[in-house]
Parts: C-alpha cells; sequence; structure tokens
C-alpha cells in the first residue's frame, strides 16, 4: 500500500509560489500544499512530508526533521545535513526539476504507527530517537510487505520474492533471518502468523 506524496512549499513570497504552481501539473497521487503562515504547525500536522520547500525562517526546533524525506532549503539559514542548499539568485528549472525526481521516484517514505518512519532509500526505520538500519535483504521484506494487498503476504510468497528460492530449498535459513528482523523491528510491528507474515502500519 502507497500513501500520496506530499509536497510542501512555505513561503511568503507570491511570486515563488505562483511560479511553482504555474510550472507543475495537477497530479492526483500527489498532495501539494502552499503555505505562507503557521508554517510550525501545519508541517508538525502531517505524518509525513516528501517535499519540503522553504523560503521562510521558522522554528525548525519545533519540527520532526526525521518525517521529511526532502528538504529545499532556500534561506540563508541551515536546517539540516541532508538539505539541498540553494544559493540565491536560483534557477527555477532547477527546483521544478526536483519537484519532478521527487514525483517520479518509486522509492517508499511513508508513516508507521504513527511513530516511526520507513525511509527505503537509506534503509532505515526512524522515530526522531532511534534509527533502526536495515539490511538489503531486511529492506526489501519490509518494502515487499508494504506493499502487498493488507500489509500481508504468505511466507512462501515472500521467500520466492526475496530470495528467489524454491519452496523447499533454505526453508530454515530463511525464516531465521525473518525471525531476526521481527526482534529486530519495533514491538508488534512484524507479525507472524500461521504461515503469514505481516507488517502493521496504522
Amino acid at each position: 500500500m502507497q500513501t500520496r506524496k506530499i509536497e510542501v512549499v512555505a513561503s511568503t513570497s507570491s511570486l515563488l509560489l505562483n511560479s511553482i504552481q504555474d510550472n507543475i501539473a495537477y497530479d492526483s497521487s500527489i498532495e501539494t500544499n502552499f503555505v505562507s503562515f503557521e508554517i510550525e504547525d501545519f508541517v508538525s500536522s502531517k505524518s509525513k512530508i516528501d517535499l519540503f520547500i522553504i523560503d521562510s525562517t521558522i522554528n525548525y526546533a519545533s519540527i520532526s526533521l526525521h518525517r521529511i524525506k526532502t528538504i529545499v532549503n532556500l534561506t540563508n539559514v541551515p536546517i539540516s545535513e541532508n538539505e539541498i542548499f540553494f544559493k540565491l539568485p536560483f534557477k527555477l528549472a532547477r527546483l521544478l526539476t526536483i519537484i519532478h525526481d521527487n514525483r517520479i521516484s518509486k522509492q517508499i517514505f511513508n508513516s508507521i504507527k504513527h511513530q516511526w518512519i520507513y525511509d527505503e532509500q537509506s534503509s532505515t526505520l526512524l522515530n526522531g530517537v532511534d534509527k533502526i538500519r536495515l539490511t538489503e535483504k531486511e529492506n526489501e521484506v519490509i518494502r515487499c510487505l508494504y506493499l502487498a494487498k493488507n500489509n500481508i503476504i504468505h511466507k512462501d510468497d515472500l521467500r520466492q520474492k526475496i530470495w528467489k528460492h524454491h519452496i523447499d530449498s533454505d526453508s530454515n535459513a530463511v525464516e531465521i533471518q525473518l525471525y531476526r528482523l521481527k526482534q529486530k523491528l519495533p514491538d508488534n510491528l512484524m507479525q507472524i502468523k500461521d504461515n503469514y507474515y505481516s507488517l502493521n502500519i496504522i
């Protein structure tokens, strides 16, 4: 299950807001927000934000930055180590390219149980305090469960998708890896029952 991407453009500049609005196409799978005031409250109301473009100085201490995948900083104040910083004046075309690339990215960045953020690109689960690093195979398992119908999949289908094994091959080794992943994750996030694996994301 992939949720809608969320874009937030935070600015008091009507020129910037209008320039972006006039140059991006409507997409029903994207939630695009243009915010000019009470930016901190608006950002805090979102469980996650895929793209955050800002040219206004705000109180970043009140914002959970781990819930934001990509920050485009148009101010002169550093926000995050991983931000994309623009020196002024900047070219609108570069900003539109970042928006486009974010929209077409298939990598998952979503909230889980309202506490954790699953970031497929960095192979991590984050909650602002703790960071759980996933191996390549663990990351594939979480992605597979996230995209599965109702976030549940039979263990044989999971093994076939991730390990490309036949039904009878190395079943114990695979099940041990899956059990270790379950133990590594927050309590009750991953369930194993009656040959099915499920991910509790709500």
